[in-house]
C-alpha cells in the first residue's frame, strides 16, 4: 500500500510541474516558431439576463401531475480561457493573483498526497497515536479547506476579467464551483475533529505508558 501511494505521489508530482511549466505559456507554438502567448484560463456560468423559468414548447415537455408543477431554469456552465500575444498586458494585478491562485490550488493537493502518503507509511511501521500523524491531519484539514477557496476566488477574478473583455448578447457571466467551497470547508471541519481525537487517543497511549 505505501508503495502504491509512493508512486501516486511522484505521478501526481510530475503531473504538477509539468502543469505548472506548460499550462500558461504556449512553448509547442514557440517550437514551432508561432508568437508566444500566455494563457488564463476558468469556470464560469452563462445565464440569460431576465433568468426566467422555460415554457414549455415542442423540445421540452413538463411531467406534470395534479398538484405537482415543475419549474425549470437553464444557466450554461463551461470553460474559458483568454490567450494574451501582448504580454505586457498579461501583467496586471489581477491577472498575476489569478495565475498564482491557480499554480497555488494545483500545489495544494500535491500537499495532500504527500501528508497521505506519510501517514500510510507511519501505519506501515505501526505508528498510529503519533503527533507527527496528527499535526499531518490538521494540515489535510487545512489543504481541503484552502484548496476549494482559492479555486472559488480565481474563478470569481476571472469571470470579472471575462465580463470587461467580452459581451454576449442579453446574458451576463458569473463565476462557477461556489458550492464547492462549502464541501470544502465541511471537510476540513471533520478533519480537524477527528485530528482531536487522535490526539486526545495520543494523550491516553501517553498517560497509560506512564501508569505501567
Amino acid at each position: 500500500m505505501y508503495w502504491l501511494t509512493k508512486i501516486v505521489f511522484i505521478t501526481h508530482l510530475v503531473i504538477v510541474v509539468l502543469m505548472t511549466v506548460l499550462n500558461y505559456v504556449d512553448t509547442v507554438g514557440i517550437c514551432f516558431g508561432n508568437a508566444p502567448y500566455v494563457t488564463i484560463r476558468g469556470d464560469v456560468n452563462i445565464v440569460e439576463e431576465n433568468w426566467k423559468p422555460l415554457k414549455e414548447h415542442e423540445q421540452f415537455r413538463m411531467n406534470d401531475s395534479i398538484g405537482v408543477r415543475t419549474i425549470f431554469l437553464m444557466k450554461k456552465s463551461g470553460f474559458a480561457r483568454i490567450d494574451y500575444t501582448d504580454l505586457m498586458k498579461v501583467f496586471t494585478p489581477n491577472n498575476i493573483l489569478i495565475i498564482i491562485f491557480d499554480i497555488a490550488h494545483y500545489w495544494i493537493w500535491l500537499l495532500v498526497s504527500f501528508q497521505l502518503m506519510k501517514i500510510i507509511a507511519s501505519l506501515k511501521n505501526e505508528i498510529i497515536f503519533d503527533m507527527m500523524n496528527v499535526r499531518r491531519l490538521k494540515i489535510l484539514a487545512i489543504a481541503f479547506g484552502l484548496a476549494p477557496i482559492l479555486e472559488t476566488v480565481k474563478n470569481i477574478m476571472f469571470a470579472n476579467l471575462l465580463r470587461s473583455s467580452i459581451t454576449i448578447s442579453h446574458h451576463f457571466i458569473w463565476s462557477e464551483k461556489h458550492f464547492m467551497m462549502y464541501y470544502g470547508i465541511g471537510i476540513m471541519l471533520l478533519i480537524f475533529v477527528f485530528a482531536e481525537i487522535f490526539k486526545y487517543g495520543l494523550q491516553l497511549k501517553n498517560e497509560n505508558d506512564l501508569t505501567i
